[in-house]
């Protein structure tokens, strides 16, 4: 008990912001991170790959965090480039078919891992490792990207599918490790704001 209290004594000698932020961190990982993760583990039949058909038509909320389409491919390797400060920040790309073209976009791929080299010597999309696969994010597009597909002349849905490529789920034992220590020390940031009489109170020295 002592040693708790002694990191719980440590973690109080931080500013009250830093301690806000680790908790808010540790909340990101628990339910941002772990949870989902060993949910997508112990899922039962969990399939994660599908037709590009069966995935569209596939609802949102029955789509697997982690998935990948067989037969997706990007026409004309067409790309929109994020930057922040110049600096390259992420690159999005719409996915179809060999056939279907792309009367609407439903699908867009969002790589923030690309490096400036692969797009500048034209290895991003031949590489023999290149898929469709990710992080299935049923979100939107940033506003800067949105308005460059429109004005390339591309008509997006109304609800994308957004697929973060590069995320790969983690095993569920390491999950369920991350999960505990994550809690564990959300809870020793939580107890930092409890008043020292209250822990006198009920925990006499």
């Amino acid at each position: 008990m002592n040693l708790i209290f002694r990191g719980i004594h440590f973690l109080g000698g931080f500013s009250v912001i830093n301690r806000l932020i680790g908790a808010v961190a540790c909340a990101t990982v628990v339910f941002g991170i772990a949870v989902p993760d060993i949910r997508f583990h112990s899922a039962k039949n969990n399939k994660t790959e599908f037709t590009f058909a069966e995935f569209i038509a596939t609802p949102a909320d029955k789509i697997p965090r982690y998935i990948k389409i067989k037969d997706g491919v990007v026409p004309a390797n067409n790309y929109v480039i994020s930057t922040k400060k110049e600096r390259l920040q992420h690159i999005t790309y719409p996915v179809a078919t060999a056939g279907s073209g792309l009367e609407k976009v439903k699908v867009i791929v969002k790589d923030s891992a690309v490096t400036q080299e692969a797009l500048d010597d034209g290895t991003y999309f031949s590489s023999p490792t290149f898929a469709i696969e990710g992080r299935f994010n049923d979100t939107s597009l940033d506003l800067e990207s949105e308005k460059i597909y429109k004005d390339m002349g591309y008509v997006l849905d109304d609800h994308l599918y957004v697929i973060e490529r590069g995320s790969e789920p983690i095993g569920f034992f390491p999950a369920l490790a991350l999960a505990i220590v994550s809690s564990l020390l959300g809870l020793f940031i939580a107890a930092t704001f409890v008043p020292a009489s209250l822990w006198n109170k009920y925990f006499p020295a």
